[in-house]
């Protein structure tokens, strides 16, 4: 009976590869509601075109609207007050930097 053994660096070569193909992927799109229709908003368009004004910690920049959700970009220099969202709940995704 034959067993064949692969080698570890055959192993270490194709995760490399996977993670290099990974980092090549395309800017994170999302997509979202807009006056009752679905579409795409491309993040790295929006922050560029909207720039957090240097005197500014906060910056909430509107992407769609529906008749129950609304979408926003919301860049923080420093740190956002705590703060109650009593009608509606909200998803935070961090595209850069960290948060706690």
């Amino acid at each position: 009976m034959d067993i064949k053994s692969t080698s570890h660096s055959a192993y270490a070569v194709a995760i490399f590869t996977l993670f290099c193909e990974l980092a090549r992927a395309p800017a994170p799109r999302l997509h979202l509601q807009d006056k009752g229709e679905l579409q795409w908003a491309d993040v790295e368009k929006i922050v560029p075109d909207n720039p957090l004004d240097a005197n500014d910690n906060i910056k909430v920049t509107i992407v769609g609207q529906g008749q129950s959700v609304s979408h926003h970009v919301v860049q923080i220099r420093n740190r956002e007050s705590p703060h109650i969202h009593k009608i509606h709940d909200g998803t935070v995704v961090v595209m850069k930097g960290r948060a706690i």
